[in-house]
């Protein structure tokens, strides 16, 4: 359960930085902009389903053991 909000958490605060970058700073284009919004999608949708993956792993363990 704490490493799906570090999770979280992480990818909201890159998720924050790219904003601050793009719409504040401005120190990158729209294309590069983009490109780091489906890759921070790509990120964070990798962490999270690897955390469910590994939380149906352990739950098939237990689940064995009985």
């Amino acid at each position: 359960m704490a490493r799906t909000i570090v999770d979280i958490v992480f990818s909201v605060a890159i998720l924050v930085g790219i904003c601050l970058h793009y719409f504040y700073i401005g120190d990158i284009s729209i294309g590069t902009f983009y490109l780091v919004l489906i890759a921070n999608y790509v990120g964070a949708r990798y962490l999270l389903m690897s955390d469910l993956d590994f939380a149906i792993y352990v739950a098939a363990l237990e689940s064995e053991d009985e």
